[in-house]
This record gives C-alpha cells, sequence and structure tokens, in this order.
C-alpha cells in the first residue's frame, strides 16, 4: 500500500503572516490619534509615517489564503469548508462581536437593556469587517482553485489582469477622488466586477508563488520602501496644504498599496528559512496565535489608553513602534492562552 508523505509546510508564509499581524497593529496604534492632531504637527507626520507603512497588511492576509488554499495539491473540499473552516470563523465573528459590543456599552448599561448589545453587535466593531470578508473568501474558494488550475493555468494572467485593473486600477482612481472630475470617478466605480476585492488578492498571492524568477531582494526592498515615501509624502503635503488630516492612496486597492503588498510577498518568498531546528516549531505555533492577535489588540489598545498610555505619551516617532510591539506581544500571549482553552478555544481564536 503506498503512502503519501504530508504536504511540506511553507515557512515562510508563517513568517509572512506574523509580520502581517504586526502591521495590522501598527496601523490601529498608528491611527489613536491621526485623526485629531493637527497634520503641520511632527507628531502628526511621525503617526502618518507608519500608518503609510504598514498598509499592506490586510491584501497580505488574502495573498497568503490564496496562497495556501489555490496552491494545495487537491482542491478545498466543499464539505469540509462549511463543516469546519467557515463555522469557526463565525463563531469567532459573533462571539467577539459581543464583547466588544459589551465593551463599548459597558455592564451596567446591558442589563438596562440586553436587546442593545444585539444592535451593537450587528454594527460590529470596527476591526472585525475583515472576518465577513475572509468568510466569502472561502466560499469561492473551490470555484477559484478550478479556475486557476484549469488547462494548466492557462487563466491566471487574465484573472490577475482583471484583478489589476478592475481592483487596483479603479480603487485608485476612487482613491483621487476629488483630485479627478466627479464623472471619471463615478464611472471607474460602477464597472468593478464582484472577483476584484479579497478573492482579486487571493488569485494574486496563488499566482505570485508560481514566480520562479524575482528580482533581488534589496530591488524589493526598496521599492516596497519607495511606495511607503510616496503615499507619506504625498499625504503630508496634501494635508498641510487643506489644513486637515488627509491619507493619500492608502486604501487596500490602490495602486501603491498592492505594489507594497506584492514586494513584502516576494521579499519573504526569498527567504531562506531552514526547515529543522527552532524555526520550525516557533514559527507555525506564532502563527497560529495571528486571528487571536487581531481580534484581541483593539481592546488593550482601548486598555492602555483609559490608563493615559498613547502615541502622544512621548515622541511619536518612537511610541508608535514600541506600543506596537507591547501591544502585538500581549496580544499574542493571550491568544496562546485562550487558543488552549480545551474543546472550545479554537472556536474563539
Amino acid at each position: 500500500m503506498e503512502t503519501t508523505s504530508p504536504r511540506p509546510r511553507d515557512l515562510r508564509l508563517d513568517a509572512l503572516r506574523i509580520t502581517a499581524s504586526l502591521l495590522v497593529v501598527l496601523i490601529h496604534v498608528s491611527a489613536q490619534q491621526w485623526y485629531t492632531l493637527d497634520p503641520h504637527d511632527g507628531a502628526w507626520v511621525a503617526v502618518h509615517f507608519w500608518n503609510a507603512a504598514s498598509r499592506a497588511a490586510v491584501p497580505l492576509f488574502f495573498m497568503i489564503s490564496g496562497a495556501l488554499f489555490l496552491g494545495a495539491p487537491t482542491p478545498p473540499d466543499p464539505r469540509r469548508l462549511w463543516k469546519h473552516s467557515i463555522p469557526r470563523l463565525l463563531s469567532v465573528y459573533v462571539l467577539w462581536s459581543l464583547f466588544y459590543g459589551m465593551v463599548h456599552l459597558g455592564f451596567r448599561a446591558f442589563l438596562d437593556d440586553p436587546v442593545l448589545l444585539i444592535g451593537k453587535a450587528v454594527e460590529g466593531h470596527y476591526h472585525l469587517w475583515f472576518l465577513p470578508a475572509i468568510i466569502g473568501v472561502y466560499v469561492l474558494f473551490p470555484i477559484l482553485y478550478a479556475a486557476v488550475h484549469a488547462e494548466n493555468g492557462r487563466y491566471v494572467r487574465y484573472l490577475v489582469a482583471v484583478f489589476a485593473f478592475f481592483g487596483i486600477v479603479c480603487g485608485t482612481v476612487d482613491g483621487l477622488y476629488g483630485f479627478l472630475p466627479w464623472s471619471v470617478s463615478m464611472i471607474f466605480q460602477k464597472i468593478v466586477p464582484d472577483l476584484c476585492g479579497p478573492c482579486g488578492y487571493a488569485v494574486l498571492g496563488y499566482a505570485l508563488i508560481r514566480v520562479s524568477r524575482r528580482p533581488r531582494p534589496w530591488v524589493l526592498a526598496a521599492a516596497a520602501g519607495g511606495c511607503v515615501l510616496l503615499v507619506w509624502g504625498g499625504s503630508v503635503l496634501w494635508a498641510r496644504h487643506t489644513g486637515a488630516p488627509f491619507a493619500l492612496l492608502c486604501g487596500e486597492y490602490t495602486l501603491p498599496t498592492a505594489a507594497e503588498a506584492v514586494c513584502i510577498f516576494l521579499l519573504f518568498r526569498s527567504l531562506k528559512v531552514p526547515e529543522g531546528g527552532r524555526a520550525a516549531k516557533l514559527l507555525p505555533a506564532a502563527a497560529a496565535d495571528t486571528l487571536g492577535i487581531y481580534l484581541i489588540h483593539p481592546f488593550l489598545i482601548s486598555v492602555l489608553e483609559e490608563f493615559g498610555v498613547t502615541t502622544g505619551s512621548f515622541c511619536a516617532w518612537i511610541s508608535v513602534p514600541l506600543l506596537t510591539l507591547g501591544i502585538f506581544l500581549l496580544s499574542a500571549a493571550a491568544a496562546a492562552l485562550l487558543r488552549r482553552i480545551p474543546a472550545v478555544g479554537k472556536w474563539i481564536v
């Protein structure tokens, strides 16, 4: 009887997932005082730099999912998706929506009118939008797998090209709303196919793992840094011109964000991670806690804010990365504890 060896784990994707999780925390820490600071203030310039540097986080998560599911040797089983993966994500979404609804209302208000909690949970916390989005991608993975593997991958380039134009170019035009004539913006908003959202990034992630010839790491790092500087510098100039905080082309579906995400993805693909030793144990364990980090970190940000610990506590160039690292590590520890609760841990984080 023949046996097939299990597919080797790609530790580079684990490292990328951990990095993307850190960038998500950086987004929300740097946004803490983004709206309240004067753009002429050096503190706003600093927090916006860190905010611009972290914008590839969400696209990277979609790209990682696409690389894993669409790059698997066998297609995703719809029954397994609907029996395990999707119910787990739905459970996590409901529980954490209720948790953040309770945090927002307060226990006394909940006791006075429990129905308010349902309203707050349905409204959702600002960062939980990602869960319904990734569930939508999971639903379509069996169809996407068939599409990208049809005729030896003949349609991969077509799907990427469709996403590049209708997703990224149209998203970039939408991000330039106010700079372009209203009619131009409206035309581009009306012709975006449904597959040019998160699913587009998932297909892009799969396409990138098929790339055999990649630019040198220093070229990729320089290009990613250039995207950050472009967005940061453009935003600072325009914000100072208008006198109000402004984020130029910082959306998930803009050309600088997509380019930065592609460069970071390819940069991690070029890493040489030893399959044996400590890395083979630490990276998968840390990657398993990334969902919990994503769920928990906004709560820790709000708790620290209650105690007066914010990005304004000291120099923003230093406070933002330090707070990000501290909240990331605390969230990881909490996620690891919750994940290890027998029977129910996997339904919580």
